[in-house]
């Protein structure tokens, strides 16, 4: 038997991610380490996992969440009908933080910092 190919083997975690988009309004999806994280317009943050393709935590995030970002410790969300971000612990699957910060559309993070535009 030939081997999959990287792209073959991720089929099924693209079509879960596919599925979430369709039916929880999923705009955003960022995958890190062993996990999917897809941001939902109607407030919610879904952690996927790879292995299994199944949903392993839903945190709440804020109306209007069109981007994410994710770095070694946190996801972080926009949430442009509130005018916050949201940081989320990557371990304890909850929001550690609400920041203010006007309008906020996209966001960057890496390992020191977190830039959004707005």
């Amino acid at each position: 038997m030939a081997p999959r190919s990287s792209s073959a083997a991720h089929l099924p975690i693209l079509i879960l991610a596919l599925f979430v988009a369709l039916f929880a309004g999923s705009v955003s999806a960022s995958a890190v380490d062993n996990y999917v994280w897809a941001s939902s317009t109607s407030g919610s943050v879904s952690k996927i996992d790879k292995t299994t393709n199944s949903v392993v935590a839903t945190v709440g995030s804020g109306m209007d969440s069109y981007a994410i970002a994710v770095d070694t410790d946190s996801v972080w969300v926009p949430a442009s009908a509130g005018n916050t971000v949201s940081r989320i612990s990557k371990t304890t699957n909850s929001v550690v933080a609400t920041i203010d910060v006007g309008n906020a559309f996209q966001i960057a993070a890496d390992s020191d910092s977190v830039w959004g535009t707005n």
